[in-house]
């Protein structure tokens, strides 16, 4: 980004697939969706700084491959005239979403979805043309800050490596208000196991819930940092929403 005008703008869209889809996340768990608890989302934050742009995406699924996301490069190329490279994709990593965005694993073997692909996809570059056209001056502040109690190393809770920092990226209006929040922080969605059958967000969608409570106009977005064993397993009081819905708040 230059030292000219920063411009922003935020669209979040619904990407919750129909119930029936496959699930992704456990190997254990080899019954196809029954339902959806929570919705699905995906937000996009588009920054412009003189000629220099920028879109981040974050998606509320177990992660994505590199064909799908080179598509979306594309579509969005195509539509907005960003340049490819300047467009980054995260997701949360919830392990009670779809399957279908990532390659077949040893033990998840599950095809691609090119259906809800395409759907993805198609509402993602929407949303990049809604947010050029939504574009306002905007300014950009980043914070930190702990919370412990969420992520324990999932084979050594005692001693094992684990991360409790969550980095934060505000972008406001010319009046101070938030347009978007991107929230940054490394731990696996499980609090739910391999019995859940309903789709859900996961507690990072319980964390934007709570937050959209308090700031009903801002777009939140969650992208999960370096997970490795970082997990739910030894925080959880138990596997239930409820328990969801404790951890993202």
């Amino acid at each position: 980004m230059s030292s000219k005008q920063l411009l922003a703008a935020a669209v979040e869209v619904d990407i919750t697939p129909p119930a029936g889809v496959n699930m992704d996340g456990y190997a254990a768990r080899k019954q196809r969706s029954l339902g959806v608890h929570d919705p699905l989302l995906a937000q996009l934050l588009f920054l412009k700084s003189g000629d220099s742009e920028l879109a981040l995406i974050s998606m509320d699924c177990i992660g994505v491959e590199l064909e799908f996301s080179q598509q979306v490069r594309r579509a969005i190329r195509d539509a907005v005239g960003m340049p490819e490279q300047c467009i980054l994709i995260g997701c949360s990593h919830t392990h009670s979403g779809p399957a279908g965005f990532l390659p077949n694993l040893i033990g998840l073997e599950n095809p691609a979805d090119l259906d809800l692909q395409r759907i993805v996809k198609r509402k993602l570059t929407g949303a990049a043309i809604q947010a050029r056209e939504q574009l306002q001056p905007a300014k950009l502040g980043i914070a930190h800050g702990v919370v412990k109690g969420i992520g324990t190393n999932r084979n050594d809770p005692e001693n094992g490596l684990s991360d409790n920092e969550v980095i934060v990226i505000r972008i406001d209006d010319g009046a101070g208000n938030p347009i978007a929040v991107w929230m940054n922080f490394g731990c696996h969605p499980t609090v739910l196991g391999a019995k859940n059958l309903l789709i859900s967000a996961e507690y990072p969608g319980a964390a934007r819930a709570a937050l959209r409570r308090i700031y009903p106009e801002t777009i939140f977005m969650y992208a999960n940092g370096a997970s490795g064993d970082i997990s739910t397993r030894f925080s959880r009081r138990s596997q239930t929403f409820a328990e969801v819905t404790r951890t993202g708040r």
